[in-house]
């Protein structure tokens, strides 16, 4: 996904990270990458949930390793 990504190629990015979502939901870099994907199409909204999404699997990370 990051090489389509970077490739400028953000719907097919999106449907390469559909699937990993799926599998790994509380991974923040698949999120990011899904931000940037949706970015790209200017999809605010949804590029704005999934860094949300990004962020507080980002904390729970941080949070994980502080106990």
């Amino acid at each position: 996904a990051e090489v389509v990504l970077a490739q400028g190629q953000y719907s097919e990015a999106i449907e390469d990270l559909k699937p990993l979502i799926k599998l790994h939901t509380q991974c923040a870099d698949v999120y990011d990458l899904l931000a940037r994907a949706y970015t790209g199409l200017n999809q605010k909204d949804d590029a704005q949930q999934a860094h949300n999404r990004a962020s507080f699997c980002g904390r729970r990370k941080e949070n994980t390793k502080t106990r």
